[in-house]
């Protein structure tokens, strides 16, 4: 754990703010020698928590420390916090992805471009659902937590991970297919990668709407993954494209939004798929 006060210190005198969410402020900051928090030299995103929030930040630091021993490159790598239980405050130092959230490139990946991004978010999911002895889940899956970094996706925002059987609200229905309710099983998060593959290659339109599910939307306007040409984006159909991996794509995010979860895909199934079409087209 790293002094909060030289944390805050650190980041009042040097850190610039590049952006937050609901839970916190993000700020970027380029550690040199003797900077008061001892981190070693290099840059760092700095996650000071919103007033009233410290719980979740507190949540998220738990978590990390509990996977800190699971290595994995398709997770935000946790390097420090501060913690200070009596004012309740909390700061999160995590190393600082230049690449960006994948909510500003929806639109501008390439075909092998999407299945790696995908392929790497169904692996870290899959590690979240699975290391512990009681199965729990990120909680809050949309694009602004997923970030990039060179050709790698990584999962990032734990701060209301949940146990399989807990009530919990989900905050983006898009993302998740319904408001409230108990989780069921991990299953409820691969619905996520459905949405984001569907996003990124068609033209659907993708929002929540509790009377008409996205898959019978899906199957209305693509009944047919071998003849998509119309609900794709164009800039997908160059000449030459590869029009199987294109159909392969399709039918594995209808197996990930099926309406009961229970008959969609596991994580790990859908990284394992994804990871055989990343080598049949290498």
């Amino acid at each position: 754990m790293i002094s909060e006060s030289a944390l805050y210190e650190s980041i009042e005198t040097n850190g610039v703010f590049i952006g937050g969410g609901q839970y916190g402020k993000i700020y970027v900051h380029t550690v040199e020698d003797g900077d008061p928090t001892g981190l070693p030299p290099g840059s760092y995103a700095f996650k000071i928590q919103r007033q009233g929030y410290y719980q979740y930040v507190k949540a998220e630091i738990q978590f990390r420390s509990e996977y800190r021993l699971l290595y994995a490159d398709t997770l935000l790598k946790l390097v420090g916090f501060g913690l200070d239980d009596a004012c309740r405050r909390a700061c999160l130092v995590m190393e600082y992805i230049s690449g960006g959230q994948l909510k500003h490139k929806l639109h501008d990946l390439e075909l092998q471009s999407i299945v790696k991004v995908l392929h790497d978010i169904a692996y870290g999911l899959h590690l979240v659902h699975s290391h512990f002895p009681d199965p729990i889940i990120h909680g809050d899956l949309k694009p602004e937590n997923v970030l990039l970094k060179g050709d790698k996706a990584l999962l990032c925002d734990f701060g209301t991970v949940t146990s399989v059987g807990e009530r919990r609200r989900r905050s983006d229905p898009v993302y998740d297919g319904q408001c409230w309710g108990f989780v069921n099983c991990t299953k409820t998060e691969v619905y996520f990668i459905g949405v984001l593959l569907f996003e990124m290659i068609t033209n659907v339109s993708v929002k929540y709407d509790e009377n008409d599910s996205l898959i019978e939307r899906v199957n209305r306007l693509i009944p047919d993954s071998s003849a998509c040409e119309d609900q794709v984006q164009k800039r997908l159909l160059q000449p030459g494209y590869d029009r199987q991996l294109l159909a392969q794509l399709i039918e594995l995010g209808k197996k990930c939004i099926y309406k009961e979860e229970t008959k969609r895909l596991a994580a790990f199934q859908v990284a394992d798929v994804l990871h055989s079409l990343m080598t049949e087209n290498e």
